[in-house]
């Protein structure tokens, strides 16, 4: 299971693994907790969440 969440430093979506305890920005570098962090979707397996990335950046981090 992957996490989709919003890096607070450069507002990307990235996916992280449900669990692991922090995640680094692909983007900016930025270092976050993920049990802080804001959880915009969820994935059942990498493909599944490098797509939802992809859309969700593609459109500049709107989540609607």
């Amino acid at each position: 299971m992957y996490l989709i969440i919003l890096c607070p430093q450069c507002s990307r979506a990235s996916a992280a693994r449900e669990g692991a305890k922090t995640h680094s920005c692909p983007y900016c570098g930025s270092t976050m907790r993920t049990d802080k962090a804001k959880v915009i979707a969820r994935a059942r397996n990498g493909r599944e969440a490098r797509k939802i990335v992809v859309e969700i950046n593609a459109r500049g981090g709107d989540i609607r």
